[in-house]
This record gives structure tokens, C-alpha cells and sequence, in this order.
């Protein structure tokens, strides 16, 4: 990363006038920025250097899929971008975007993904307003945190409080994603239009009493199909008994609950596949004795928080 300047002649650099002293040249930036030309001149902290106006079709950032749009500058803090950040179906604004040879950072009051089909995935769309951007370029990863209020996805019907992962390959997430009166916290969370897939999640379905959820999971898969108004949760480990019901106080290994939306039920099936033994229920009342048994199905009425098991 360089400043080329051409053979010059210069009278004297004596003098008290520092805006006398220019020198036309291209800047080479190894692929960070096309090659430009511009004019290095002292700067107020007295280094070399510039402030440039981006051309209005913006520069192609790394030689890949972004695009920088405004102003940038050098001296001695660096290259700095006020401006845009396009990349992908995302848009971010910030007054100080900070140029590396392989990343940016920046803080901003901008961020959006637009519901866009790219690359054959579909983004999906979200907000915020305030973040904090680290984009690793090479690594295919662009890493934008909230500060302050969580990310907006699908139509503001959900709420991710963390990080936001942009790639070629779609929208990953990290943190706690709150939707339809449940949360999962997870960090590894797949993004999609219409549905999210959740590995390794502490879920929660909530109920009336903020302390006490309808549902927990602890350790298990979500698979939320919001176009259908469908959840999964199933153990991410078989045989670990990862699904609790706080009211019912009843811990179950089935393998799949299904959570119907819009029906209000939760409905417990073991598959043909799985072992009976991977598939039981234990109680955690005292007074219960302990009580454990193997079943192949249940259902688990949300209203009025009672769980009928059957195939015991």
C-alpha cells in the first residue's frame, strides 16, 4: 500500500505556508480500493495526506462483493470511510469506517439486510440502529453487533440481541433471538426469509409467569418455520433427556416436540428409528418418588399447561 509520486521539482519547503506543499500522485492500495489519483497534502496533525471523493458509483472494496460509497481520508490515524458500506443484499452507514489492508471496522446508526435473493439464498430482512461492524473480507464474514436496541427480523415479529453474521453463503446469528413468546440463545443460528434453525439452544417457551416458562430446552435444536407458524425442538444429543416442562414437572428425551402456533398444543412423537429407550420421562416432584417411564407420544396443552403421555 503506497502513494506513487511522479518525478517533481520543489523551490524550497522552508516557509510557514504548509498548504503550499502538494504532490500529485495514485494511490495503490493492493485491491483494498481500485488504484486512484489524488493529491497528498499536510493534513492537521502535519502528515501526508488526503481526503478523497468517492466516485457516485462507489469503489469495489477487496475485490469482491462490497462497495464503498462518500469520502475517504488519510493521515496518521489511518484510512478512514465516511460513507456507505454496501455488501451482498446489507447496507451500513457510519462517519468513521476504518480501513485495513484485510478488514474494516466501524460504529454507526445504520444497518439493514434487505429481503433479496442472492447467490440462490434469500436474505432475510432486518434493522438496527445502532452497531458495531467488524468485516473480514477474505474469511467471507461480515460481523455486525447491536448497541443498544436488538436487530429487527421478519417484519419486527422477532428480536436478535448480539451479533449478525453476513457471507456469500446467507444470514447467520449469535445471542438471543426472541420471537412469538419464546427466546433461544444460541451461537450458532441459520437465518433464513421464513425460518431459523437454532443448534445447541437454551429455548424457552414463556408463560404468564415471567420466572416460570411453559416449555425449557436445554441443549436441543430449534427449527422454526415462521411462514407456518411451526416450531421443533428436539435434544441435540439423543437419549438426553434436554426438554422440560416446569408446570407439568416432567423431563422427557423424546426425540421431536412439535409446537403448534396456532393450535396452542405441543405434540411429543418418537420416530420408528429411535430406540424406546431413548425415549422416557422422569418427574422432578419429590413427592413422585422418582417416577420414570419409556412413551412414544404426548401432547402438552399450552392453555391450560397439562401433559397427557400415552404409548407408555
Amino acid at each position: 500500500m503506497y502513494f506513487l509520486v511522479p518525478p517533481f521539482d520543489l523551490d524550497s519547503l522552508g516557509g510557514g505556508d504548509a498548504s503550499a506543499i502538494s504532490f500529485d500522485g495514485t494511490f495503490v492500495s493492493s485491491g483494498l480500493f481500485p488504484t486512484f489519483t489524488e493529491t497528498l497534502t499536510i493534513q492537521k496533525d502535519f502528515s501526508l495526506g488526503f481526503d478523497h471523493e468517492v466516485p457516485e458509483e462507489g469503489y469495489q472494496l477487496y475485490e469482491g462483493e462490497g462497495k464503498f460509497f462518500n469520502t475517504l481520508s488519510l493521515d496518521k490515524n489511518g484510512i478512514r470511510g465516511n460513507g456507505r458500506i454496501d455488501f451482498l443484499t446489507t447496507s451500513l452507514e457510519s462517519q468513521d469506517f476504518v480501513f485495513y489492508p484485510d478488514s474494516v471496522t466501524g460504529a454507526g446508526e445504520f444497518f439493514e439486510i434487505r429481503e433479496e435473493e442472492y447467490n440462490g439464498e434469500i436474505f432475510p430482512a432486518a434493522t438496527v440502529e445502532q452497531f458495531e461492524m467488524h468485516w473480514l473480507p477474505k474469511k467471507d464474514s461480515m460481523y455486525v453487533k447491536n448497541v443498544g436496541e436488538p436487530f429487527q427480523f421478519y417484519n419486527q415479529t422477532a428480536s436478535l440481541d448480539g451479533t449478525t453474521i453476513v457471507s456469500n453463503g446467507g444470514v447467520y446469528g449469535s445471542g438471543l433471538l426472541a420471537t412469538r413468546g419464546s427466546e433461544s440463545k444460541s451461537d450458532n443460528i441459520k437465518l433464513d426469509h421464513d425460518r431459523f434453525l437454532s443448534r445447541n439452544t437454551q429455548f424457552e417457551l414463556k408463560s404468564d409467569n415471567p420466572e416460570k416458562p411453559a416449555l425449557q430446552g436445554d441443549d436441543v435444536r430449534v427449527y422454526f418455520d415462521l411462514s407456518e407458524n411451526v416450531a421443533v425442538i428436539s435434544p441435540e444429543v439423543e437419549g438426553e433427556a434436554a426438554i422440560a416442562f416446569p408446570y407439568a414437572q416432567f423431563n422427557t428425551s423424546i426425540k421431536e416436540a412439535k409446537w403448534d402456533l396456532n393450535e396452542e398444543i405441543i405434540t411429543m412423537t418418537k420416530p420408528d428409528d429411535v430406540p424406546l429407550e431413548n425415549s422416557y420421562f422422569y418427574t422432578t416432584r419429590e413427592d413422585l418418588d422418582s417416577l420414570a417411564f419409556m412413551a412414544t407420544e404426548a401432547v402438552y396443552d399450552i392453555n391450560t399447561l397439562e401433559l397427557k403421555v400415552s404409548g407408555i
